[in-house]
């Protein structure tokens, strides 16, 4: 991970930015003097200088660009030429109008109605317009290396940040405090990057457009960056480029942050002391304070601090994270939901810790310590009060008991494991679908999906623990079945989660031999074809307790059966859902004619398995001969 590190250092393009000011990289043109009568022109202009020895300018400037600015320190001017395009389609004369211009090298860009332009480099292509001040004060580093209190809020879990951070480096260095030596060479690095990129001069990169904004102090803007009523954005690096432009618009504040490629600030949402990372998103109002919000997570209205939140976690409405560790992410977060630190007057050094496409229902709440790291796919009833508990059951239902057992403490939930699976079908094949069809992501290759191994090995865990189970009795709770956390879990629910557990397991290693045999078509040669296929550690122990076929055609047979069933689980359940809606509303036909309503997409991948097995089964009776 060190290794990556350095390299994303080395290659910065803040860092080369730093290096091209200590080579003389700006201006890219030669400059000369002013002639007598350039200076006269200029004043004749309303442009006004204390000292126009110190205004330089390209060989071929001509003045007539140039007008109604306050000129202060050592400023280079370009040969001014062309128009530039604005938002709205109109196009507007490069130069420089009714500005303060102080210590700054101007590219053939627009800059008009700038209160202050100070310490600044500006390449061509750029619009500047409407702006308070675009300054840079002292010396700065644009945020980098910010020292980020993530999960407690009180220290404990920190991460130094660096432009090019990404969401494994992030979890890496938040999840492994054991690692000492990983810990003091991580943080030497970055101090070390901080202390090499610090200067006096920020950058507004090339194609970029800033208009109708009020602050821009200490800033590093990267190529492409969109910048449109913006309150503020102070001590700030917008790693942006064209391909991925970065937008900060409508009110929104980021202040001490890193903003990634093609993430968007908006909506007066503020953003302090946190990182962005690629195409990530912050509007309506949302908080963001010392968090790392990973690529395609998206958050709106709701309150975000001290979180690592990982891809495509969604909080759409008024809800709050705090203290909150979810690496995965790919989960949701409903309105009224309050997953924070409950301290109760108590010192602040509590936190969650979250497993993938985790959900929690409108106004669930979780109480801390939380570890559902082992329950993936879980999902929180609306609702319910999640008690301080480490629960390692995936693909859950965590629910309010319409008639408790007796005996339980007040406030205790129940458990169905793998009711996401056998109840809510639809849900996963659409997040699945719907994670893969938005992601904007071009720098990392998440594959968001529930079929994955690492959810294979939480199933495999707690099936086999449902299995251990060496005394049956009606209600189990943490002290007879380890993993259960506050919850309890009835005989019955664990019979149903037994067997459900089991399909999720078959299909997942039905899905590697088949997937293995497209790999190789030779494989069947090899040796004995249960060893061949399911010779790997996890799904030799799915083996042990999901019965597989033996022969090479019954497992490609058996394939195709297990993608059926679970697509006609999702058509039944959308049938029932179609049923319910007709006996509510007079119009459900006429309003939903579509009976898959956008779930067509399960009907193509069972005839994409039905491919899948008709090549494979035409191989082998070739091979047969």
């Amino acid at each position: 991970m060190l290794a990556k590190v350095k390299r994303d250092l080395k290659q910065s393009d803040v860092r080369r930015f730093r290096q091209g000011l200590e080579q003389g990289r700006w201006p890219a043109f030669r400059v000369r003097a002013l002639t007598p009568a350039e200076i006269a022109a200029l004043e004749a202009q309303r442009n006004v200088c204390a000292d126009w020895s110190l205004v330089q300018v390209a060989q071929d400037f001509s003045p007539e660009q140039v007008q109604g600015c306050l000129f202060e320190g050592r400023v280079v001017l370009p040969a001014f030429f062309g128009t530039i395009r604005l938002a709205e389609g109109v196009s507007v004369s490069t130069g420089v109008y009714d500005c303060a211009v102080r210590d700054c090298v101007i590219g053939n860009s627009h800059l008009k109605n700038v209160g202050a332009v100070a310490q600044m480099v500006v390449e061509p292509g750029c619009i500047v317009r409407n702006v308070g001040s675009l300054t840079v004060t002292g010396r700065t580093v644009f945020g980098i290396g910010r020292q980020l209190s993530i999960g407690m809020e009180v220290g404990g879990r920190t991460i130094i940040t660096y432009p090019e951070l990404d969401l494994e480096s992030a979890a890496a260095i938040l999840l492994g405090k054991k690692d000492a030596a990983l810990q003091h060479e991580y943080q030497t690095t970055i101090e070390e990057f901080r202390e090499e990129i610090r200067c006096e001069c920020g950058y507004v990169g090339a194609d970029s457009c800033i208009v109708n904004s009020q602050v821009l102090r200490n800033v590093w803007i990267g190529p492409g960056a969109r910048i449109d009523g913006a309150a503020r954005v102070n001590d700030c690096c917008l790693l942006s480029s064209l391909e991925q432009p970065v937008r900060v618009r409508d009110g929104a504040i980021v202040e001490h942050s890193v903003v990634q490629w093609g993430a968007t600030v908006e909506g007066h949402a503020s953003v302090c002391d946190s990182m962005m990372l690629e195409a990530s998103y912050a509007g309506r109002g949302a908080g963001v304070r010392h968090s790392v919000v990973a690529s395609n997570a998206r958050i709106a209205r709701a309150e975000v601090s001290s979180c690592l939140l990982g891809p495509f976690t969604g909080a759409h409405h008024q809800a709050q994270l705090v203290s909150v560790l979810w690496p995965q992410g790919l989960g949701a977060v409903d309105a009224g939901c309050l997953v924070g630190n409950n301290t109760s007057g108590r010192f602040p050094n509590r936190e969650a810790l979250l497993g993938e496409g985790i959900s929690f229902g409108l106004g669930a709440t979780a109480l801390f310590p939380l570890n559902l790291s082992k329950a993936p796919w879980t999902f929180v009833e609306p609702g319910a009060t999640l008690q301080p508990q480490r629960m390692c059951f995936p693909f859950s239902l965590v629910r309010r008991p319409l008639s408790a057992p007796a005996g339980l403490p007040p406030g205790t939930n129940e458990l169905v494991p793998g009711w996401a699976l056998s109840d809510n079908s639809v849900a996963l094949a659409r997040s699945a679908r719907k994670f893969a069809e938005r992601d904007r992501s071009r720098r990392q290759n998440l594959g968001p999906h529930f079929l994955t191994g690492r959810s294979a090995v939480a199933v495999l865990e707690a099936l086999q623990r449902l299995l251990a189970v060496r005394e049956v009795r009606d209600v189990y709770v943490e002290a007879d079945l380890p993993g259960l956390g506050a919850n309890f879990l009835r005989e019955s629910v664990r019979q149903r989660a037994i067997a459900t557990y089991r399909l999720f397991l078959e299909r997942y290693a039905l899905r590697s031999a088949v997937s293995a045999l497209e790999e190789n078509p030779e494989l069947p040669k090899a040796g004995p074809v249960a060893k061949q296929l399911f010779g790997k550690e996890i799904l030799r122990d799915i083996c042990r307790v999901v019965a597989i076929p033996a022969q090479l055609p019954l497992i490609i047979r058996r394939y195709r059966q297990v993608e059926k069933d679970w697509r006609d689980s999702i058509l039944s359940a959308l049938a029932e859902e179609r049923a319910l809606g007709c006996s509510v509303f007079d119009d459900w036909k006429e309003t939903h004619p579509d009976e898959l309503q956008g779930m067509g997409f399960v009907q193509d991948d069972v005839k994409e398995s039905d491919r899948r097995v008709r090549v494979l089964l035409a191989r082998l009776r070739a091979m047969k001969g």
